[in-house]
């Protein structure tokens, strides 16, 4: 009997959260010669991080076997990558080619809609936001942490969307033509557009999409105390070693989510976070050659 070969990795969409990679991700899984990684987020090459999805190589190389070898442009979307001080080294170790695409967001926006992702998907058990915000610094002394959570850095609010280090470490390593940086703004008033860019990036044919449909919106638990019981199944699901999901805990989760616009921000604490992002926001528009002036006002 055939072995079946192995497809590889040749570009990653390494961040930032609350980006828009999700949705450029299944806009290009709908391309006949791209080969999307499922699940989308191994979070594999982040191995300076408190918790990875994924930890073997074989795991990782298996998010890759649904296709059918053919495919010219195989990828994945690991958003935690990017801040990861280790992730694109270590994907160049193995994919020293690789191309890199990087989805940047205003990060007084980004942050706050990465706060509610960590309440829904990591843990976090501060629902509002102001008092997450200043509970930073104790829970990188290691106070205050939630029960639930396992990657801390999840949490780290305030460093996750501080693009110039960032951008900076991935430069120094990778050449300026194989890295695509999107900025969220532009995709957001025209996906089209920034789609047909992002296959020219991957050497793709062009491919015109019937819809450009909005992808992860903002998402609530409707019973906390539900959740609370599927984040307990969980941890009794990873100290038995199943890897593989628990359908129950899946529908619960499924059943216990509503979708709902975030409330906007107190405006003081709007402005607070504009003079904390103010310095990093002019270093990441030197880097990228783009006006972010409009990222600063309240």
């Amino acid at each position: 009997m055939a072995v079946k070969k192995q497809a590889y990795p040749n570009f990653f969409i390494i961040g930032a959260p609350k980006s828009g990679t999700t949705a450029l991700s299944e806009y290009l899984r709908q391309h006949p010669e791209v080969l999307f990684s499922q699940p989308k987020e191994p979070h594999f090459f982040n191995d300076d991080f408190s918790h990875r999805h994924i930890e073997s190589m074989d795991t990782y190389l298996e998010c890759f076997s649904h296709g059918t070898v053919q495919e010219q442009a195989v990828g994945e979307g690991s958003v935690f990558y990017l801040y990861s001080k280790t992730a694109v080294s270590n994907i160049l170790r193995h994919y020293s080619n690789a191309h890199f695409i990087v989805m940047l967001r205003n990060p007084v926006e980004a942050t706050y809609s990465w706060h509610w992702q960590a309440v829904y998907s990591h843990g976090e058990d501060l629902e509002d936001f102001e008092a997450a915000w200043r509970a930073q610094e104790k829970r990188q002394q290691g106070e205050m942490l939630p029960p639930y959570n396992l990657v801390r850095e999840a949490l780290h609010y305030g460093a996750l969307f501080s693009y110039a280090d960032q951008l900076e470490r991935l430069f120094d390593q990778v050449p300026r033509e194989r890295v695509q940086v999107i900025l969220y703004d532009d995709f957001s008033k025209d996906p089209e557009v920034v789609y047909q860019q992002t296959l020219q990036f991957l050497s793709l044919a062009p491919l015109q999409l019937e819809q450009y449909a909005r992808i992860n919106p903002s998402k609530r638990f409707r019973w906390p105390w539900m959740e609370r019981i599927v984040r307990v199944g969980g941890g009794v699901k990873r100290a038995m070693g199943i890897s593989r999901g628990m359908g129950l805990l899946t529908r619960l989760q499924r059943l216990n989510t509503t979708y709902q616009e975030r409330p906007p921000l107190r405006p003081e604490f709007r402005s607070e976070l504009n003079e904390c992002f103010r310095d990093d926001v002019c270093r990441t528009a030197e880097l990228i050659d783009r006006d972010l002036s409009w990222w600063l006002h309240d």
